[in-house]
């Protein structure tokens, strides 16, 4: 698969970001603290426009479908499949799961933070669970910050553990 011309969409944690990887070079914007992500269209049509980025069918739209904040990873999903049907581009996902093993994470399982939960990623059986605070502050040396730069997207392209389900991750027991 060609991986040329990529965006990249990730608003399933804290820091809401957009990608835009175009031969070789790569352009982002994060939206730290964003609440309202059903704005997603409106804020990736302002970066794109002031970007003067030009989509079409060339390109791959790869989206984080969690686990994490469920509706923003929705709304994510949506414009995806928006831009995927306007443009006739590739839909491609990648998991958090991916993200940890391409940031070279060692343990068999994170802790990540969001503001209103916790989710314990168990990465060897692939599922993750809701914590209380209270269990929570018992796995600390678990817990791990998931936000990415541009070295994480290359070495997450590199990985190519792209799936077509475009499925948001729930939670499950482990």
């Amino acid at each position: 698969m060609n991986f040329n011309k990529i965006i990249l969409i990730d608003f399933s944690l804290e820091n809401n970001l957009f990608f835009i990887l175009i031969n070789k070079k790569i352009i982002s914007k994060n939206f730290k603290n964003y609440n309202k992500t059903e704005n997603i269209v409106d804020l990736f049509y302002k970066f794109i426009q002031k970007k003067k980025i030009k989509i079409d069918k060339s390109f791959s739209i790869i989206i984080n479908v969690g686990p994490g904040n469920i509706v923003s990873i929705r709304n994510s999903i949506v414009i995806g499949k928006m831009i995927s049907l306007i443009y006739q581009c590739n839909l491609l996902s990648f998991t958090n799961f991916e993200l940890l093993i391409a940031k070279k994470y060692k343990k068999k399982k994170a802790i990540i933070l969001l503001k209103n939960k916790n989710i314990l990623i168990d990465l060897y059986n692939r599922k993750s669970v809701k914590l209380s605070k209270i269990r929570s502050i018992v796995g600390d040396r678990y817990k791990i910050d998931l936000s990415f730069d541009k070295e994480d997207v290359k070495s997450l392209i590199l990985l190519n553990k792209f799936s077509k389900k475009i499925v948001p991750i729930s939670y499950s027991t482990i």
